[in-house]
């Protein structure tokens, strides 16, 4: 059988690497590691077949997905599928040198948003509010481990996050609390308070001084890996 010359054509080596990174890919894009096996009905290849799409605007059936992780494909593509790999495995890893022959993935820049304000429980969406949520359960760890921690100089060690209601809206706002449950700080998660709350994806560390008045401590980033990097530091 003659190949179509339009075909983008992958080695065996090039395949690995694809499908290493399409895993690592949709585990970032879900949060968690997700199993994908032999079994092409497996819901997984469902829920990364979405992400694909979502992410894209491009479907790729479960059958192809399922070849290119068990290293079944033939690694014959045609352009639209191989852009729309690449487009997703590119979102949610940071490898400008994606399919050459390195697996090593950096962890890339994220934009978080509160989803309390917008009609959902406590937790965030990753890029969009049509994007991965994540749990408070999750969250709330990150702060208090990867988030408040960075900030020493003003809040003491020990310090939790706590959520709370303001003016009747439950868990609207999240508090720094210490070990003696004062009130040290606030976060606020994808919103500037200093700019008439101007959704910007960071989180920051500050103090609430009253309904109206705010100081800003830090900025922060969230990463794929779950990690936060600073930006700016007032203190």
């Amino acid at each position: 059988m003659t190949l179509r010359k339009t075909y983008i054509n992958k080695n065996t080596e090039e395949l690995k690497n694809i499908s290493s990174s399409l895993q690592f890919a949709f585990n970032t894009y879900e949060g968690k590691i997700m199993k994908l096996t032999a079994y092409k009905e497996s819901n997984n290849y469902y829920l990364l077949s979405q992400a694909i799409k979502k992410t894209t605007g491009f479907t790729l059936g479960r059958s192809t997905l399922r070849d290119l992780i068990t290293l079944k494909h033939k690694g014959q593509f045609q352009p639209h599928v191989f852009e729309a790999i690449d487009k997703f495995i590119s979102s949610y890893t940071k490898s400008p040198k994606s399919f050459q022959g390195s697996t090593t993935v950096e962890p890339i820049k994220q934009k978080v948003f509160w989803a309390v304000n917008q009609g959902f429980k406590a937790g965030v969406f990753i890029n969009s509010f049509k994007g991965e949520f994540l749990e408070w359960d999750l969250i709330k760890k990150e702060l208090e481990e990867k988030v408040i921690t960075q900030c020493p100089r003003i809040l003491p060690p020990g310090c939790k996050v706590s959520l709370q209601d303001f003016y009747g809206k439950k868990d609207w706002i999240i508090k720094i609390i210490d070990k003696e449950n004062n009130i040290k700080g606030s976060v606020w998660i994808g919103g500037n308070p200093l700019k008439n709350w101007l959704l910007d994806g960071f989180v920051r560390i500050g103090i609430t001084r009253n309904d109206t008045s705010w100081e800003v401590f830090q900025i922060l980033q969230r990463y794929s890996d779950g990690s936060y990097r600073i930006l700016k530091s007032f203190v």
